[in-house]
């Protein structure tokens, strides 16, 4: 029988695959389940270009959120400034 789908949350929206790739490992390090959605579009040069989405589950996104903020903290790498935080409710 297949499994229900649980709500998901956009966590977090980045420019690039690679720092997606970069937050999601993040997040798996720290038992939070999470995957990307965007990542074709992402790079893509138009009017509207689009960005990478960290979707978490609905009941992750407090802890997914202080994980982010905890990544952030170690990480010099990202330029943040671009990283859509959102909001968890």
């Amino acid at each position: 029988m297949p499994q229900p789908q649980k709500e998901t949350v956009v966590l977090a929206i980045v420019p690039t695959e690679l720092e997606a790739e970069l937050i999601l490992e993040a997040l798996e390090e720290r038992s939070i389940p999470a995957e990307m959605a965007g990542q074709l579009t992402a790079g893509f040069r138009a009017e509207a270009p689009g960005g990478v989405r960290i979707l978490v589950g609905a009941e992750d996104a407090a802890r997914g959120l202080a994980a982010l903020r905890e990544f952030q903290k170690e990480q010099s790498d990202i330029d943040w400034s671009n990283v859509d935080l959102g909001s968890t409710e």
